[in-house]
Order: C-alpha cells, then sequence, then structure tokens
C-alpha cells in the first residue's frame, strides 16, 4: 500500500479554508479494499487515486470514508491542480481527468487564480411540491423559497436540490438533513444540496449547504458537482439563461469556501462551467 500523497484546500481562499482532499499516487496497483481503507483513513470528504495515465488522459477513482463514486467536483479540480505539480504540467495546458463518468476537462485560468471544470449535461430527475418535502421532513411551509421547486439534478452524481427564503432555515437545515438515509420515497435516496438562490444572476451570491449521511459526509464543507447542479437547474427552472456567481459554502463547519458557477442554456444544451481556488497544504507517504 505504499504511496505519495498530496492535502489540498480545493475551493479555499486561504489555508484551513475549503474541502479536504488527499490524492494519492500509488507505487503499485490497489485493490478496492485498500483504496477504501486509505480513504477511511484520511477521512476526508473524498480522497482520489490517480491510477494510471492512457491517451493523454490521467484516470483517478474516487472515494468517501464509506463508497466509491464516480464523480465529485472538488477532487476533480484538486487533483488536476495536484497532478500539474507532480508531473510538471504547464498550468496552460489543459488537463483531462478520466473517471467512472467520462473525462472532465480542467483548466487553470491566471486571472482568478482558479481552476475550472467543465461539466457533463445535467439530467434532471423527480420534481418534488415543496409540501411533500416540508411534510416529510418536518419543515415549515414558508422555510422554502416560493419561486423554484424541490428537485433531483445530476451531472454525475444526483442531488436533491432544496430552495431555501431565509437564512435562519438554512441554519436549522443540519438538524433536518444531516443524519438518516436521504430517502424522500422508498426508491430515492440523494444527497440534500440545500440553497439560498443568488439574488441576481450576473454577480450574485448563494448559500448552500450540503448533507450527504449516506456516504458518510453528514456535512461537505464544498461542493463542485452541486455546484454545478445549481447552475444547470437556475437556467432550466428561472427565468434567465445565463447564470454567473458564486456560492457561499462551509462556514457552518469552520471550512469557508467559494465556488464559481457559469452555465449558460441554449434551447436543450447546457454549458456549465464550476471554479475555484486549489490550495497546498502538505505533501507525504504512505508506508504500509
Amino acid at each position: 500500500m505504499k504511496a505519495k500523497y498530496y492535502i489540498v484546500d480545493v475551493f479555499a481562499e486561504d489555508k484551513g479554508g475549503g474541502n479536504q482532499l488527499a490524492v494519492v499516487f500509488p507505487k503499485k496497483e490497489m485493490s478496492v479494499e485498500e483504496m477504501q481503507a486509505i480513504a477511511l483513513e484520511f477521512h476526508f470528504s473524498e480522497t482520489t487515486f490517480v491510477t494510471g495515465i492512457k491517451d493523454g488522459a490521467y484516470h483517478v477513482r474516487i472515494f468517501t470514508p464509506s463508497v466509491e463514486v464516480p464523480f465529485a467536483g472538488h477532487p476533480t479540480l484538486g487533483t488536476a491542480a495536484v497532478v500539474a505539480r507532480e508531473y510538471g504540467i504547464d498550468t496552460a495546458q489543459r488537463i483531462q481527468i478520466s473517471l467512472k463518468v467520462g473525462i472532465i476537462p480542467v483548466t487553470y485560468s491566471g486571472d482568478d487564480g482558479a481552476y475550472w471544470m467543465r461539466q457533463n449535461p445535467p439530467v434532471f430527475g423527480t420534481r418534488y411540491d415543496i409540501k411533500t418535502i416540508a411534510e416529510k421532513f418536518g419543515m415549515y411551509m414558508n422555510d422554502f423559497h416560493p419561486d423554484y421547486p424541490s428537485a433531483v439534478v445530476s451531472t454525475g452524481i444526483p442531488f436533491l436540490m432544496i430552495p431555501l427564503g431565509s437564512r435562519e432555515a438554512l441554519k436549522r437545515s443540519d438538524k433536518v438533513f444531516s443524519s438518516g438515509s436521504g430517502k424522500v420515497t422508498a426508491d430515492t435516496e440523494n444527497p440534500f444540496y440545500c440553497f439560498i438562490p443568488p439574488e441576481r444572476p450576473h454577480g450574485g451570491t448563494a448559500s448552500a449547504r450540503l448533507f450527504a449521511p449516506q456516504f458518510g459526509v453528514p456535512e461537505d464543507p464544498a461542493t463542485g458537482s452541486a455546484a454545478g447542479c445549481l447552475g444547470a437547474y437556475l437556467t432550466h427552472y428561472g427565468q434567465d439563461k445565463t447564470i454567473d456567481i458564486k456560492i457561499l459554502q462551509g462556514a457552518e463547519v469552520n471550512r469557508p469556501s467559494v465556488l464559481h458557477v457559469k452555465t449558460v442554456k441554449t434551447g436543450n444544451d447546457f454549458e456549465i462551467l464550476v471554479g475555484g481556488k486549489v490550495v497546498f497544504f502538505s505533501e507525504g507517504h504512505i508506508i504500509s
């Protein structure tokens, strides 16, 4: 199980913010059980393993403390930044991260110091009326934002998007969603993405919290995959077909994070870009 690793903070403005990520470079092939054990040892929201390079793409597997997942936002950006450092790649080059959902291209912007990834086209799932969610989880009807539905959206991982109407409701959301199965009905189980929509589509700010107890993550400090889903959600269910916003997340768990989302909807086509900074914290070796 010997391997080199880096720890980085993704979607962070400074060290100690954002979402922690361990990026592991195994010296030889590891089993799923070995990778899962290492992810549990780090016990971050996710740990990634760079398992090889083929046709210019870096093959990566992502594990939470309890399961492997096909895609996640901050592991994709953070791994790309680490790959660039580990292999001496010019930041002007596009870095191709090959995941179970396909190849995700990542680029670096010198203008804002952020890494940006292009997410897959969204898939819109079940839409729930607010009364159903309120009754299921013991919330008040006036906790929710009146202009948006609760609906499942996926760009690789499906999230139940829950639009809230006040900071008080967002503050209380952990009491409702941070434990349990994540099930609305017997046949659905998705992480909960609670958010306050931005006040304007260009230059506005959204606030969000993500709860994924079924993945062993009671609350995630920064969730890039869900941020892309929010961009798609706003253009799909809202009036504006272009979105350029930032999302604040993680303050409630003392890991303040800033995520940037740009989305354009043209007909049935979506272009979704999610960006943020990556701060290097440490590097080391797994010795046994």
